[in-house]
């Protein structure tokens, strides 16, 4: 025997599911004409009908608001959801969807005094017709690519060549700043899809330093239009780190074997200096020392190399040198018994020390 309270719920559920039948309706026909408009190119009707089915969406859900259930809490997930055949949207290919939001997109940039700015109101709309088509965060950002990456890497590009040009003064560093805010303010670009294009481009402006520096060691001025456009760009240190070490590693590192010399060993001397050429050349710490190895090994192997044959020269037969070595060493000066050179060993001992 149903009770009077499961009589109750049962009401309500079919009350529940009348309702988001009605929704389904009323979301899906709006939709459906928006594609046929999207299928014979006709942008500014997409547009249109797109507004059209905000509209129904915003009075469904101010409709079930008043109901007081929580089903309806998120209208997106519930009515939208692309996974599900009874969404509003489930007919529609995913593709259809994303040309849809790009038609939609581009059109509310347009739609602005400027003709290039996503303002507040239609940027409310674009997130609104995101949330009624489907449209994940990553195709979001895919499409913000597609539309505005151009934009934005014509006016890095731009930036870049100028701050590291020859013409470069504060006053045209702060005209590029401004041309590059612009743009990501009006299209709304995230830090992420900045970086995208910022790295690379960096990475270009090391390499045309460096065509430029003498010696491969770039002067304070061209360090200064680095550190401009590392800012300029949104870059940490950490960021540009890389290049620095790919391009400007080697001056490093034959400072290193410059100033170790002939001996191998670096006099106190030299080591503010080397020092301060890491600074200059903006190679991270932990890659000079990576760097300062490299040299010592390529300057010690040769004075190693030079110590263990003429410890084995003192030591072995000429026959038995030969056969190690794979190398014909004549005559055996020592074949007499006498022992090692102290010349030898006396060398040894200097360059141990």
């Amino acid at each position: 025997m149903v009770t009077r309270q499961q009589e109750l719920l049962l009401k309500d559920d079919a009350m529940k599911d009348l309702l988001a039948s009605m929704v389904m309706q009323a979301m899906g026909k709006p939709l459906e004409e928006t594609m046929t408009f999207a299928k014979v190119n006709n942008e500014a009707a997409t547009y249109d009908k797109l507004i059209d089915a905000l509209e129904a969406k915003q009075i469904c859900s101010a409709v079930l608001r008043q109901s007081g259930w929580s089903d309806f809490d998120d209208f997106d997930a519930k009515f939208f959801d692309p996974r599900s055949k009874n969404s509003a949207c489930g007919f529609l290919a995913g593709s259809d969807r994303l040309r849809l939001y790009s038609i939609f997109l581009t059109r509310a940039v347009r739609k602005s005094e400027s003709g290039k700015e996503l303002t507040d109101e239609n940027y409310a709309k674009v997130k609104a017709v995101q949330g009624m088509l489907g449209i994940t965060d990553a195709d979001e950002t895919n499409t913000f690519r597609k539309l505005f990456g151009p934009e934005l890497q014509r006016t890095l590009s731009m930036a870049m060549f100028e701050i590291v040009g020859d013409d470069f003064t504060p006053t045209l560093l702060e005209n590029m700043k401004e041309l590059v805010r612009d743009v990501i303010k009006n299209y709304r670009l995230s830090a992420d899809l900045v970086y995208e294009y910022a790295a690379p481009l960096y990475s270009r402006a090391v390499r045309m330093i460096n065509d430029k520096a003498p010696s491969g060691v770039p002067t304070s001025q061209q360090m200064d239009q680095l550190n401009a456009l590392r800012d300029l760009l949104g870059l940490s240190k950490d960021d540009t780190y890389g290049p620095h070490v790919e391009v400007f590693g080697a001056a490093y590192k034959s400072g290193v074997l410059e100033a170790m010399g002939a001996t191998g060993v670096i006099r106190k001397e030299f080591r503010e200096p080397l020092v301060d050429l890491r600074n200059r050349l903006g190679v991270s710490e932990e890659a000079a020392k990576k760097l300062f190895l490299e040299a010592v090994e390529e300057k010690m192997a040769p004075m190693i190399e030079w110590i263990v044959l003429e410890l084995e020269r003192t030591i072995l037969t000429p026959a038995q040198l030969s056969q190690k070595r794979q190398k014909d060493f004549g005559e055996d000066y020592f074949k007499t018994g006498k022992g090692a050179s102290v010349n030898i060993f006396h060398s040894i001992v200097i360059f141990l020390k």
